[in-house]
């Protein structure tokens, strides 16, 4: 039927207990930094109060012995949460019936939560980054390309949502606008 959004299954899985809730959306990333590393950096759930506090509280503390697998979430099958930094923006409603909705993600910096021109806009224009630039439309789709050539820009495999990241310090978005701007691609005009 049109409209309609895909739902699938994740649980929270610790020593302790197994939590199972409704997902609508799911981002997660893999790394390979020597060993195999996969992080959920976005998502969103619906579920009984017990199942909705435990995930929030997993996300906040993380560690090793906290991890999630999925089902029916469109590619994502199966994946292992490890962060131990507990660095996620969670909230919380009550949608009655014991039913609650949680949402969130990831603090990490560079995390764009939707792929859009604006989110890539507001992380360049955070006050991490201090290199001079135009937010233009024009500057952003440089700014997009180049990253994405220089693989500094990741989407993320997702389940009802887009996000990407993007790996950038000051030294390195340096390097793009003066590239940008002496090759004549970039002008502050």
């Amino acid at each position: 039927m049109r409209g309609e959004r895909e739902i699938g299954r994740l649980t929270l899985n610790t020593k302790e207990s197994q939590f199972t809730v409704h997902c609508d959306a799911l981002a997660t990333y893999t790394s390979w930094c020597g060993t195999r590393s996969t992080e959920v950096k976005l998502l969103s759930v619906a579920g009984p109060a017990t199942s909705i506090k435990a995930i929030g509280a997993a996300l906040h503390t993380g560690g090793k012995s906290v991890y999630f697998t999925a089902r029916d979430c469109g590619d994502i099958r199966e994946y292992d949460k490890y962060r131990p930094d507990g660095k996620w923006e969670v909230y919380r409603t009550h949608l009655g019936c014991n039913t609650y909705h949680l949402v969130g993600w990831s603090k990490d910096e560079g995390f764009l939560a939707t792929v859009s021109r604006e989110a890539l806009r507001r992380e360049l224009v955070s006050s991490r980054l201090t290199t001079p630039l135009l937010t233009t439309a024009d500057w952003i789709d440089y700014l997009i390309q180049r990253l994405k050539e220089a693989r500094r820009w990741t989407e993320y495999k997702c389940f009802g949502c887009c996000c990407a990241g993007v790996l950038l310090d000051d030294t390195a978005l340096d390097e793009i606008v003066t590239a940008g701007v002496r090759s004549g691609e970039l002008s502050f005009t």
